[in-house]
């Protein structure tokens, strides 16, 4: 599976209220306590457990990498993905 966000986009994301109703799917900018910045799909979001993401690259950090995280966590929801343009043979220079 190709990544929604490849290398060099740029994302346009607001930060979600907590209260805002979370659901499974939506492309989510997220600060990992150890991992730093991460833009990633939202598996779960639990009240008792916490929130857990997935990526979409086979090369990508898998969820148990992620871990679970708590409430607490700013989410950003990425609502515009900027695409770098691209030739066939590659990136404009």
């Amino acid at each position: 599976m190709s990544p929604t966000v490849n290398h060099q986009d740029y994302v346009l994301a607001f930060r979600e209220p907590k209260w805002w109703p979370k659901h499974q799917s939506p492309i989510y900018l997220f600060k990992h306590p150890h991992l730093g910045w991460m833009i990633k799909r939202l598996v779960q979001f639990s009240w008792g457990k916490g929130i857990t993401f997935r990526g979409e690259n086979a090369c990508s950090i898998s969820t148990e990498q992620i871990g679970t995280l708590p409430l607490n966590t700013p989410l950003f929801r990425v609502i515009y993905i900027v695409r770098r343009p691209r030739l066939k043979s590659g990136y404009l220079k």
